[in-house]
């Protein structure tokens, strides 16, 4: 029968969460054990597999920590005073930085991540409806403020966070963590759509 165990209080998830992220950034997701991340924290094994019953269930945790942060930054962003074209450009730029943590804690195969493919699925397919909704805010905000041109923010929206991943995807392709010259070129992309993108919704006075 499993040992009953307390509820996980928010700072023991934190310490547990960064241990894992240490540990997968640095090694890899196939090189790092429970074992290895129990004892980082002083849990037992047996422990840690209660709150998490493997190492993929941990991972995609470490990821959703990570989102949740990225997610709470641009939140903090469009509540500030400003334009939303310079939110917009914040956001591109806030963006570029949790993707590249990402790939760093990944550090992981493309066999790993096919094998792994239901679970990055979800956690994808999540933080691209959060992303289109963050962006759909300050399109609407900025149509409020007769900063844009009336148009539907939301398909603009999906247009914008759509054209974003399918440069991302360029540098990741090959399942390996993309090199610094990848990301300062990602990052020319992703500024140039921006400039592309507001010119064309910008009104005219």
């Amino acid at each position: 029968m499993k040992e009953s165990l307390p509820p996980l209080d928010n700072d023991k998830l934190t310490v547990i969460l960064e241990a894992a992220q240490k540990r997968f950034g640095h090694y890899g997701l196939a090189k790092t054990t429970m074992s290895e991340i129990a004892g980082d924290v002083g849990l037992s094994k047996a422990s840690l597999y209660y709150y998490y019953p493997d190492k993929e269930h941990l991972f995609i945790a470490v990821l959703e920590k990570e989102m949740s942060e990225f997610i709470k930054a641009i939140k903090k962003v469009i509540a500030e005073e400003g334009s939303a074209s310079k939110k917009i450009k914040q956001y591109v730029n806030i963006r570029h930085e949790y993707f590249q943590r990402l790939h760093s804690i990944a550090h992981v195969s493309i066999q790993t991540l096919a094998d792994m493919k239901s679970s990055m699925d979800t956690f994808k397919e999540n933080i691209i409806a959060q992303e289109k909704e963050l962006i759909q805010t300050i399109l609407q905000q900025g149509i409020k403020d007769d900063e844009f041109e009336s148009i539907s923010a939301k398909a603009h929206a999906d247009l914008f966070i759509t054209t974003l991943y399918g440069i991302r995807l360029q540098f990741i392709k090959k399942g390996e963590i993309p090199s610094a010259s990848d990301y300062s070129i990602a990052d020319h992309y992703q500024k140039q759509l921006t400039s592309f993108f507001l010119k064309a919704i910008i009104k005219q006075k």
